[in-house]
């Protein structure tokens, strides 16, 4: 689905405006991930409010900072 280089992107993290990398990934009815985007957010708070602009009418999805959960949003917590 993703190509090697968009896999193996790094998180980055900079110190002018800084930002750093996070993955959202869209599931589908059996958990599976269906769809997955790169997000850029100063905070986690930030990277939720951005996956949930960017839901692409998925029942559910998480969002990722390298191997930590920062949340799993049903259909309902999507909703702006």
């Amino acid at each position: 689905m993703f190509g090697k280089q968009e896999r193996d992107r790094p998180t980055r993290e900079l110190a002018d405006g800084e930002y750093v990398g996070f993955r959202l990934y869209y599931l589908d009815g059996n958990g599976r991930i269906g769809l997955a985007d790169w997000i850029k957010a100063s905070d986690d708070s930030d990277a939720i409010r951005q996956a949930r602009a960017l839901r692409h009418n998925a029942l559910k999805c998480e969002v990722w900072k390298d191997d930590r959960l920062i949340a799993h949003m049903d259909a309902r917590s999507l909703v702006a």
